[in-house]
């Protein structure tokens, strides 16, 4: 039994329903069963800290906080090729883009880039792998973790967590929790890819991906994991970590500045000079219309003709030989498409054309494609990404071109 004066540090995985919680000398790990935050509060997470502290002897707690889904988000993203603070920059500003289940003041995390952020192309994307949460989350954890009479250390995605534990002999991990599995390559205890796989429905999928990964470490229970971890390591260098900066402009957004005032002033006098400019081009408007109605009935005349033109000249670019092999490409397409894929874009460039859509295996797509001879050569125009749709339902992002005439 600790004494009230002694401090301890203990790992929480928390969730939007359960808590689990750990420290240094803990006889077993403690559990507990979440009601939903009211407001800014969460008041059954405050009850279970402050169980928690009585079952350690009323210790002064310091705690590392991992969250799991919903309540944190975590993807790849594709990134211009920056560092780490600008890419976290950029990412916040776009992060409703990225990540459906946090749509509340998102707090991000990015994590470095994998190979040891090797320079891209000029103008290339980079997949990084990402984190976010939504602001009022971490107000309510630290907010019960204060009237609970705990400081909290530190907040993570639990993929860090689960990072934490990957020994240098394995290049990632399995974690199976709500459904789901999750594939994370780690390097050097650094999560830096994720594929997501269902339990069911995923199996041939997931073994394909596992057979090429190579070593794994596998997690069952993820909540323990992620605590055990959060006590048994150091979270100075932990990634995707949301930064106590991020949660400070968050809530000084929400008051506001004494310089807001000037600034306010400095704008209105840009609204008067706005004003003296907009009437200025209104008068130009107004000349630019007066000649344009001069030039009227030189343009009626001139547009029959100018149209026929334009018209043999396209006419003469679209052939009927090319006519013909799109329409044969585009139904030799729609006859070997897979029941289980779709497209959501189709490019038609001369004899080339990409098409863009979404499949539960790529590689089905592509083989169906191959075997259709009036298709012509099929390539991959980007890599096959893994994404998980608004349902919950992963599926492989395809970019294909067909290029050829292919034989009737």
């Amino acid at each position: 039994m600790m004494t009230s004066g002694a401090t301890a540090t203990a790992g929480m995985a928390l969730s939007a329903t359960d808590v689990v919680i750990t420290g240094t000398g803990d006889a077993e790990t403690f559990r507990a069963t979440l009601q939903p935050p009211l407001g800014d509060r969460w008041p059954s997470l405050q009850e279970a800290l402050v169980a928690y502290r009585a079952r350690r002897g009323g210790a002064a707690l310091t705690l590392r906080v991992a969250l799991l889904p919903p309540l944190a988000e975590v993807r790849m993203v594709a990134l211009p090729p920056v560092d780490e603070a600008d890419a976290k920059r950029l990412l916040s500003r776009t992060a409703a883009r990225h990540f459906l289940d946090v749509r509340e003041a998102p707090v991000v995390g990015v994590a470095p880039a994998r190979g040891g952020g090797a320079v891209a192309q000029a103008g290339a994307l980079v997949d990084r792998l990402a984190a976010a949460v939504a602001a009022p989350v971490l107000t309510r954890v630290r907010q019960a973790a204060r009237d609970a009479g705990c400081t909290v250390d530190v907040i993570v995605p639990a993929v860090t967590a689960w990072s934490r534990g990957v020994s240098p002999a394995q290049r990632g991990l399995l974690v199976s929790y709500a459904g789901q599995q999750e594939l994370i390559e780690v390097q050097g205890g650094t999560p830096s890819a994720l594929r997501r796989f269902r339990e069911a429905g995923d199996e041939l999928a997931l073994a394909e991906a596992v057979r090429a990964f190579g070593p794994l470490a596998t997690i069952g229970d993820a909540s323990l994991a992620a605590a055990v971890s959060l006590t048994a390591t150091s979270p100075r260098s932990w990634p995707l970590r949301f930064d106590h900066a991020d949660r400070a402009a968050h809530d000084a957004a929400t008051v506001m500045p004494r310089w807001v005032a000037p600034v306010i002033a400095m704008a209105a006098l840009a609204a008067v000079a706005v004003l003296g400019l907009e009437w200025r081009a209104r008068a130009a408007l107004d000349e630019l219309r007066a000649d344009r109605a001069a030039l009227a009935p030189q343009l009626e005349r001139t547009a029959p003709q100018r149209l026929q033109v334009e018209r043999a000249r396209l006419l003469r670019t679209l052939d009927a030989t090319n006519r013909q092999t799109v329409s044969r490409r585009l139904a030799a397409v729609s006859t070997a498409l897979p029941d289980a894929a779709y497209l959501t874009r189709v490019r038609v460039r001369g004899d080339s054309m990409t098409l863009e859509g979404r499949a539960v295996r790529a590689g089905a797509v592509w083989s169906a494609l191959t075997g259709a001879p009036a298709i012509g050569t099929v390539t991959a125009a980007s890599p096959v990404r893994r994404e998980t749709a608004v349902d919950g339902v992963p599926l492989d992002r395809f970019a294909f071109t067909l290029s050829g005439t292919g034989t009737p």
